[in-house]
């Protein structure tokens, strides 16, 4: 029975089967990893526990890669090597040794609730403190700049980037002040201007080398460049009905499709 939840880098991932699974080219797939989605599947088709926890544990690796920042380590030959390292590894090294200074029940059946609850435990008192510290802030406006983060609403993340900006950068008097601070702007509204022409941010991964990343394009421009291999990607709106839509992630348009040249 495949676990139905499993944590990779601390992201929480859904694990369900599915059948007749497709990637972009139309060919058959037996595993898929979604990092928006957060979510692993396994087809139908794969049966017996050996094959399925195979399946999954090359979708955990492409994960790790993901989640810690590797992405450009992330092609199939190298997933594949590493999968059947540590398949290998774990079949056979008796590994108690490495949970030695954990908790063994939370290795029999409690470690995903007692993680989610120490997070949603966690989180909630940050955002308790975050809430007195903005109230006291707000008081203080109109005598000097708050320097705390504000709350925002209307989105999965909770503070700005443009903001975290602000709050890292080293204060100095105003007469010391002799080059212009940078436009963050972008990473809270996903426009960056170039040259007078608004640039929406897109979120791309190519199928050809399965570099992925985020470009700022105009609205007229119809393909984004993957940033490793150069292939030509469609750039598409993430709501067809309103082409100035964004998603959880804040970006206006996505691009996984190679333009055929």
């Amino acid at each position: 029975m495949i676990p139905k939840q499993l944590l990779i880098g601390g992201v929480p991932y859904k694990v369900t089967k599915e059948s007749n699974m497709k990637n972009e080219r139309g060919q058959d797939l037996v595993g898929h990893i979604s990092y928006l989605d957060q979510t692993i599947k396994v087809d139908t088709d794969v049966t017996g526990k050996e094959a399925e926890a195979k399946v999954i544990l090359h979708e955990v690796v492409h994960g790790l890669l993901w989640e810690f920042g590797l992405c450009r380590y992330d092609k199939e030959p190298l997933v594949q090597g590493l999968t059947q390292a540590i398949w290998d590894f774990l079949r056979n090294n008796d590994i108690e040794f490495l949970r030695a200074n954990n908790k063994p029940e939370l290795f029999n059946g409690g470690f995903l609730d007692e993680a989610r609850s120490n997070f949603t435990k966690t989180i909630e008192v940050k955002v308790e403190d975050l809430v007195a510290l903005h109230k006291a802030e707000k008081l203080k406006e109109e005598q000097k700049p708050s320097k705390f983060l504000p709350l925002t609403g209307g989105s999965s993340n909770s503070f700005p980037l443009a903001e975290v900006a602000k709050v890292t950068k080293k204060e100095k008097p105003q007469e010391e002040v002799n080059e212009p601070e940078e436009d963050t702007s972008h990473w809270e509204t996903g426009v960056k201007v170039k040259d007078g022409v608004d640039c929406y941010r897109t979120w791309y991964q190519c199928p050809n080398c399965g570099g992925r990343g985020k470009r700022y394009v105009p609205q007229v421009q119809t393909i984004v460049q993957c940033r490793e291999c150069q292939a030509p990607l469609k750039k598409v709106p993430v709501d067809e009905n309103d082409p100035l839509a964004r998603d959880d992630f804040g970006n206006y348009y996505t691009a996984r499709e190679v333009v055929e040249t």
